[in-house]
């Protein structure tokens, strides 16, 4: 296999994510993967819904700040335990994008109706915040919350002044993941 992929721009970089040998490990990642990118399409798709219901019903929409409140009352469910084994970063991250989304349209109508996020859509991703060094990069290794460590193909060392803000994790058509940091 080649890992010579990497994309630059002003504000990110691309790195390939390296498969890793141990079949019990890989097994490991690509069931949290998968769980974390269900759970924030979810997550994304109830709040929208709400949304859409709510501006029905008054006219009015739901803050960001509502939903995340809702959010963490949601997560102590019994039918929703579920999400508490997701990056509560990553569930937060899809409720913001939700938010940038519905005043995106309000804005500038021209940008559209936030969509539902459908399970067969070729972009699976999702994204997640550098809190108190929850995301490190470092001898080749990416760590990810509630993941671990996840071995990386870095083309370059990083400036000792670059600062680590968030990471955005998704999966190519063709299976590979990539970290867009």
């Amino acid at each position: 296999m080649q890992y010579n992929e990497i994309r630059e721009s002003k504000e990110e970089t691309i790195c390939q994510i390296k498969p890793i040998n141990s079949d019990s490990i890989q097994l490991r990642h690509k069931r949290s993967s998968l769980q974390r990118r269900s759970a924030v399409r979810l997550v994304y798709n109830h709040w929208l819904d709400r949304k859409i219901s709510q501006y029905k019903e008054d006219q009015t929409t739901l803050s960001y700040t509502f939903c995340a409140k809702e959010l963490a009352v949601l997560k102590k469910t019994e039918e929703y335990a579920f999400l508490k084994e997701v990056d509560s970063i990553s569930l937060q991250q899809s409720l913001r994008h939700l938010d940038q989304a519905f005043q995106n349209f309000f804005n500038q109508p021209k940008k559209g109706f936030p969509r539902f996020k459908s399970k067969r859509n070729r972009k699976n991703s999702y994204s997640t915040v550098c809190v108190n060094q929850n995301i490190l990069l470092s001898d080749g290794y990416l760590k990810l919350p509630k993941i671990g460590q996840v071995k990386v193909k870095q083309h370059r060392e990083m400036p000792e002044s670059y600062v680590l803000k968030s990471v955005t994790v998704s999966q190519s058509p063709s299976g590979k993941y990539h970290a867009s940091i």
